[in-house]
């Protein structure tokens, strides 16, 4: 085996993923391989679209990459990067597909306005997702881990031509060479090993500082409950006092009607009982009766303002 430089096809649509393919390429050329894209040809045009083939068949793996726009259409009723992914799969070349999350939020500019765009995309995805295992992405940064990571796999799982310089193909030593490349291929598939330790590492720590949020967010929530509790039993003590004083007022009004009146009543029935037995004027009973009645019409008249009048405490 020769130390290889393999040639990347990056498809997608363009202008809402500049800047992802600007990532990859980034990160392509960071591994030393060598992305190559076709985004500024037209695939409509004949001699143009046998540059693109010829430039896929020349390319070892085809990695896809799918936002949130299906893009412009071709005469055939398909998209630029769907008409290249068909050909990239009839060709048998390798494909790594990376499809953007369907929640992530993006600009007007980003997705297609069209419906029958919108269900396309809908349809492509279904297709690539069918054909062969995808990834998801969030941001750049998460695209370009994941497209590196891919890569590194697929480059020990598809055995392809690559690019060699000529003078490891010719040297008489290549044979001697094996154990070190082999040592080599130990080597990186330990770094993607622990490249995957480092990222499960990372999106745990996420998690911890989310799980961490939501704990102080609890305990918040927690505090404030206790404290409209406890404003919530105040306000029950202070009306429960309220109504016991309430309460000590109407028996204290309670006895004081029964006292004041009582005595006015008892006249009134006693000057009946001497005016039946005769024992009293007719004249001087009327006018104690009338007494008597103005009495008990003072008592009540004063125990109406007292009501009305709770500063009132002298009975």
């Amino acid at each position: 085996m020769f130390e290889k430089k393999y040639q990347i096809f990056l498809s997608s649509t363009y202008r809402d993923l500049i800047d992802a393919r600007e990532t990859i390429t980034r990160s392509i050329l960071d591994m030393y391989h060598i992305p190559i894209g076709m985004e500024m040809f037209s695939a409509d045009n004949n001699e143009q679209w046998d540059t693109i083939k010829a430039t896929i068949d020349n390319s070892d793996y085809y990695v896809l990459i799918i936002g949130h726009r299906y893009g412009s259409v071709t005469t055939e009723g398909i998209s630029y990067t769907e008409k290249e992914y068909n050909y990239a799969k009839q060709s048998r070349i390798p494909i790594l597909t990376f499809i953007r999350d369907r929640d992530v939020p993006t600009s007007p500019e980003q997705r297609d306005k069209e419906n029958f765009k919108k269900k396309k995309l809908e349809s492509f995805i279904y297709k690539v997702s069918a054909d062969a295992m995808i990834c998801y992405w969030n941001d750049q940064n998460d695209l370009a881990r994941k497209v590196s990571i891919s890569l590194l796999k697929a480059f020990y799982k598809y055995d392809r031509a690559g690019w060699t310089r000529a003078t490891e193909v010719t040297s008489p030593i290549t044979e001697q060479k094996k154990p070190i490349v082999e040592d080599k291929k130990l080597i990186v598939e330990n770094e993607i090993t622990e490249v995957e330790r480092l990222v499960f590492v990372i999106e745990n720590e996420k998690l911890k500082k989310q799980i961490n949020l939501l704990n102080t967010e609890i305990s918040q929530q927690k505090d404030r409950l206790v404290r409209i509790n406890y404003h919530i039993e105040e306000i029950i003590d202070e009306r429960t006092k309220d109504l016991q004083v309430k309460n000590k007022k109407l028996s204290e009004y309670s006895s004081y009607l029964s006292h004041q009146i009582r005595g006015p009543i008892a006249t009134l029935k006693g000057l009946m009982n001497l005016e039946k037995e005769g024992l009293v004027d007719q004249f001087e009973c009327v006018r104690m009766m009338n007494k008597c009645v103005s009495e008990i019409d003072n008592r009540i008249i004063e125990m109406s303002d007292m009501l009305h009048d709770p500063v009132r405490t002298n009975m």
